[in-house]
């Protein structure tokens, strides 16, 4: 509430997105705050009803359903970016829980701006401390609601937070030199990654990373540079690294709930859950992200179709999937090992099924035995 008063009184162009999490009976109430104030100043409210089912981590799944939201938004309406309220307890707690955990983060404590997910973050009052908050809405006559999950011990954050409510301002400055060191020394040490770092594309080279000095910094931010791995453990991308240094013939590593790390030949690369299906009543160009269709083509991207072939579609590949040839079936994965495709283009390469679900052409390895003649009607180009 202090954050966007002072936009409103900063005269600020702003749109204010809510999320509402349906945890705790006085919900609806601190929804019912933020209404009123944007209705009295005639600002544009967005909110979000984040579902009650949910696996894993509460404060995590929470966390991406409202970056999710403010991006969605941000994007709608080709916006700056999303101003969020931390203050400066909550900058301290975060570096506390940063080292109680033994962590090692982009950014020690929380930073006055960054991206995330390609979305701007900007915090303004990290200079304000939560009594100084407390003290505006005071003195500015605004309503304003307090989680009381806040006062729970069920969170190391809460614990930490009670802790430093009995911090003197001394102690809070000693902390906040502390952090500021920290960052000083990460951001040297951060620069020589970088020098590393800048020698790998988004297929990682395994030979190229056994001779770099930092190996587990440099795969870390690799991994973040990539959007991914920001809640792999230390332990677990020690695991990794030693893996891919040992020089294992094949590794498979789950970094979250999308996208797996896959040794693919000589390299590493994410692997991301593809799927997708398109049906189609006739031949017709069409494009899309994985594939095309073209009435004309190379000999690798050809097929012929009859009219008892449709409605054909074209997906991505499943684990069964195989192909009849003039010698017998084959598995259609068994033609990606063969060819030595990279894990990553086996997940959308393009199938071709007919309308009784037989796998009739494998883009850019050919098709079965019943369709291959010289005088092919239509072109699957990968």
């Amino acid at each position: 509430m202090t954050l966007l008063d002072l936009c409103v009184k900063n005269q600020i162009n702003i749109r204010a997105a809510h999320v509402n999490y349906q945890k705790r009976a006085t919900a609806k109430r601190d929804e019912m705050l933020v209404r009123n104030y944007c209705e009295q100043h005639n600002i544009p409210l967005h909110v979000a009803y984040c579902p009650t089912e949910y696996q894993g981590n509460f404060q995590a799944y929470a966390r991406a359903f409202r970056y999710d939201f403010f991006k969605q938004l941000v994007q709608e309406y080709q916006l700056e970016g999303v101003l969020v309220a931390h203050q400066l307890d909550d900058h301290l707690e975060t570096y506390l829980i940063q080292k109680e955990r033994k962590s090692i983060p982009l950014h020690y404590g929380l930073q006055k701006e960054m991206r995330q997910n390609g979305l701007r973050v900007v915090r303004p009052l990290l200079n304000m401390t939560k009594k100084q908050c407390y003290d505006y809405c005071s003195k500015h006559q605004l309503a304003y609601g307090e989680d009381e999950s806040n006062f729970s011990d069920d969170y190391l954050r809460n614990r930490l937070r009670k802790e430093i409510a009995l911090w003197s301002e001394q102690e809070k400055e000693q902390l906040l030199l502390e952090i500021q060191n920290k960052n000083e020394e990460k951001e040297k040490k951060d620069a020589l990654i970088q020098k590393e770092l800048d020698q790998f594309d988004e297929d990682f080279n395994i030979a190229l990373f056994q001779t770099v000095k930092n190996p587990k910094e440099v795969l870390r931010a690799w991994l973040h540079r990539e959007h991914v791995g920001y809640h792999c453990s230390e332990k677990y991308l020690s695991l990794i690294c030693r893996t891919i240094l040992e020089n294992k013939k094949n590794f498979r590593f789950k970094i979250d709930e999308q996208t797996e790390l896959v040794r693919s030949y000589e390299v590493a690369q994410l692997v991301k859950d593809v799927s997708y299906s398109y049906t189609f009543a006739h031949i017709q160009e069409f494009d899309c992200a994985y594939f095309k269709i073209r009435t004309e083509g190379t000999s690798m991207q050809a097929v012929t179709l009859s009219e008892e072939d449709f409605p054909i579609t074209v997906r991505s590949p499943l684990p069964h999937d195989k192909i009849e040839l003039r010698y017998g079936t084959k598995k259609v994965n068994r033609f990606f090992i063969d060819r030595k495709i990279s894990h990553k283009e086996r997940k959308c390469w393009p199938i071709v099924v007919n309308r009784v679900g037989n796998v009739i052409f494998v883009a850019e390895i050919g098709c079965d035995v019943k369709h291959y003649t010289n005088k092919a009607n239509c072109f699957v180009v990968k």
